[in-house]
């Protein structure tokens, strides 16, 4: 019974990451970002979401002071 549930949670795992590929597949600013080494598709989703559009900020230095 445990297997099964675990099973099933793992799925369920896959499911969501391939959901998340999809959608920053999309995303001009995901592609760009995920190009940055040792940034992958969880700390690029992340980042996207708490930021939102990158584009409306006037340069890097902008950005990396947002809280």
């Amino acid at each position: 019974m445990e297997a099964g549930y675990l099973l099933g949670i793992l799925e369920s795992r896959k499911t969501v990451a391939s959901k998340r590929d999809d959608l920053l597949a999309a995303l001009p600013d995901a592609q760009l970002l995920l190009t940055l080494p040792g940034t992958g598709a969880v700390t690029c989703a992340t980042f996207l979401a708490e930021v939102g559009d990158i584009g409306r900020f006037d340069n890097a230095c902008v950005l990396s002071t947002y809280n």
